[in-house]
Formats: C-alpha cells, sequence, structure tokens
C-alpha cells in the first residue's frame, strides 16, 4: 500500500514560509481549524450513494414526493434503455412514476450493488420484483441505474436493462468529470480495486456490496 501525505504550506509575500506535512487528514483539517467545516459539509451533503439508497428506499415504500426530493428541478430521467421515454423535470418524471407504481399491486427494488464513482457519479445494480395490478404472477427482473448529482441531487438518472451497459456508462461519465486519476491520488489501486474497470481505471472511490433477497 502507497502511503499517502497532505502538505499544508503558509505563504506570505508569494513565497512559502511554512510547511508542514501530515499523514492524517484529520489532523491537517483539525491543525487549520477546518475540521468541523469539512464535517458540517459532508453529513448536509448527500454523496453518490447516499443518494440512489435513499431513492430506492422511497420507491420501497411508495413515498413519491421523497423520491422526488432527491431530483434537481431540471432532471432528465432517461429510461429509454429500458424501454420507455426521457422525461425532463420534475414534473414530468412525477407523472411518470405515478402511472408505473399505480400499475403494481406489490413491487420490491433491491440493490445488490452500489458504487460511488466520485465527484457525483455513481450506479446501482438493482434486482426488482413486482406483481401487476389484476394479476397473481411476479414480474423479476435485473436492472441498472447510473445517476449523477450535484449539490446533493440529481441532475441525471439513466436506468439500463443492460449491467454492463450501466457499467461502462458509468465509467466513461466519471472520466469526463475528471475523477480518472482519483483512485491512484487516493492510494493503491491494487488496494480494493475489483478490476481494471471497477477500480484504478474509474478512479473508485467507495463499493458496497449488498445481499440481496432470494
Amino acid at each position: 500500500m502507497r502511503a499517502e501525505w497532505i502538505d499544508v504550506l503558509r505563504i506570505r509575500g508569494g513565497k512559502v514560509t511554512r510547511l508542514v506535512t501530515y499523514a492524517d487528514r484529520d489532523r491537517a483539517l483539525a491543525d487549520l481549524g477546518l475540521e468541523a467545516q469539512a464535517v458540517s459539509e459532508e453529513s448536509t451533503t448527500p454523496d453518490g450513494e447516499e443518494l440512489l439508497r435513499r431513492s430506492i428506499e422511497a420507491v420501497n415504500r411508495r413515498d413519491l414526493d421523497a423520491m422526488l426530493g432527491c431530483l434537481a428541478p431540471d432532471v432528465v430521467y432517461d429510461t429509454s434503455h429500458s424501454g420507455f421515454g426521457v422525461y425532463t423535470g420534475v414534473p414530468a418524471v412525477r407523472g411518470f412514476l405515478e402511472d408505473w407504481f399505480s400499475s403494481y399491486e406489490e413491487f420490491e427494488m433491491v440493490a445488490e450493488e452500489i458504487v460511488d464513482l466520485g465527484n457525483g457519479v455513481g450506479y446501482t445494480i438493482l434486482r426488482q420484483r413486482g406483481r401487476p395490478v389484476g394479476s397473481s404472477g411476479e414480474i423479476r427482473r435485473r436492472s441498472a441505474s447510473v445517476g449523477l448529482s450535484v449539490n446533493g441531487l440529481f441532475v441525471r438518472l439513466t436506468t439500463y436493462s443492460d449491467i454492463d451497459e450501466a457499467r461502462a456508462a458509468a465509467e466513461r461519465l466519471a472520466q469526463e468529470r475528471g475523477v480518472g486519476g482519483v483512485a491512484s491520488e487516493r492510494g493503491s489501486c491494487a488496494e480494493g480495486a475489483t478490476g481494471p474497470r471497477r477500480g484504478c481505471r474509474a478512479g473508485l472511490s467507495r463499493r458496497r456490496d449488498l445481499g440481496g433477497v432470494g
């Protein structure tokens, strides 16, 4: 594992007058008096993983307001890869979700995996089970969603029937947003990496595997 260091510089008159090197990020923030500020920002603004988790929980509760509360006003909800349409803005998304909820007597969505690629980009692999209105049979399917969030709200959500296509799209989006080098900067790419697709190349910052239902 490669060590990670943080340099704190004091600059006066265009010259470095003091240089302190830390091995502990929290200690560096504390010495600068920024610890409380950092904790406050982290606690009030959800990251991609937390936002995906909240939206899944809201769908399972059929809590439409909570689900829409995760979206920016001008969000783009693209379900074209799953055979539906593209919905722009919260009112359009509300209409789609109301129709979708009303078509099922029972519905459950379980996250098999949630991956936060950093900088607002994340994706989740989902296992869905539902019983349509007026039917005794169940529909089961596996899908994925890719989210892009800004300031704690989704500005774009895209659903996919093809898991590999979703994963590749998320990694491309992460690279486009300049996070391709995050993994090598934060530590050893070998540690915690699950392969070149999800690890070093995409700049994976957090990955969580979740147990699903049988």
